[in-house]
């Protein structure tokens, strides 16, 4: 009878449930952020990193294998192709955020600060094409 006055996040087969379903807000706002960058910087035509043109060498590449054309496609595999590059380790940091503990928080915001300098200023080369 007791087991019934519960809610079913009280009960302790649920508890781990209700811990994996909450919102991964600290995992998910430092990749809408690399989205927003990405999209931003293909708009105005910025460049002149080499992490900006290895990306861009990866979408050719992957336009051509997938025959995509026009303006559109390319954006939308440059825009997919940086937010997976930038996504796959934070969503393995994510996995890993109670072993991190309370360093997770530092973890994540060093490797979203990293991945955005190594976009807008790391190795810069001397010309855009």
């Amino acid at each position: 009878m007791r087991l019934m006055e519960r809610s079913s996040f009280e009960d302790p087969r649920h508890a781990r449930l209700a811990a994996w379903t909450k919102p991964a807000w600290d995992c998910s706002l430092p990749i809408a952020g690399v989205i927003a960058a990405s999209t931003l910087t293909s708009l105005v035509g910025a460049c002149g990193t080499l992490h900006y043109f290895l990306l861009h060498a990866l979408t050719a590449t992957v336009r051509h294998e997938l025959g995509l054309t026009g303006g559109v496609g390319r954006q939308a595999v440059f825009v997919g192709l940086n937010t997976a590059i930038f996504a796959i380790p934070a969503g393995v940091l994510y996995l890993n955020r109670r072993s991190l503990g309370g360093r997770y928080s530092v973890v994540v915001g060093a490797w979203t600060a990293t991945f955005l300098l190594s976009y807008f200023f790391a190795f810069p080369t001397a010309d855009c094409p």
